[in-house]
């Protein structure tokens, strides 16, 4: 009887990235800029973003690695929510999926003000 041992397998983390994503950025992000947004993508979840090691990767210095993810958050590429444990939304899908309900709020904050403002003013002609 012939006995088969598994092995338990390294576990790898693959990034499921849209293909029309990849075309846009590749439109509208610089080849460095485009290449940190793939480095962030290539990382798992809960890992931490090292300006030194991410520059050492890319062979470009800490500075760069500073100007190229501001590109990415100018372009939507990249967002990151700094607390205890910062948060960073790769891809332009997941910065916009959580802008969006943000931006909704603030819409409806502005309509309520307006709706007070609205509720004042005809009080205030009413006095009158």
């Amino acid at each position: 009887m012939k006995t088969t041992l598994l092995e338990k397998s390294r576990r790898t983390y693959m990034s499921s990235i849209p293909a029309d994503e990849l075309l846009s950025a590749m439109k509208d992000l610089t080849p460095k800029a485009y290449q940190l947004l793939m480095y962030h993508y290539s990382k798992n979840s809960g890992w931490n973003f090292n300006d030194l090691e991410i520059a050492e990767s890319l062979g470009i210095s800490e500075r760069m690695v500073k100007q190229y993810r501001r590109e990415l958050i100018e372009k939507d590429y990249l967002m990151i929510i700094k607390g205890k444990v910062d948060l960073y939304f790769i891809g332009r899908q997941s910065v916009l999926d959580f802008k969006a309900p943000n931006e909704i709020s603030r819409h409806k904050e502005k309509k309520v003000d307006l709706i007070k403002a609205e509720e004042e003013l005809a009080t205030v002609k009413t006095a009158f």
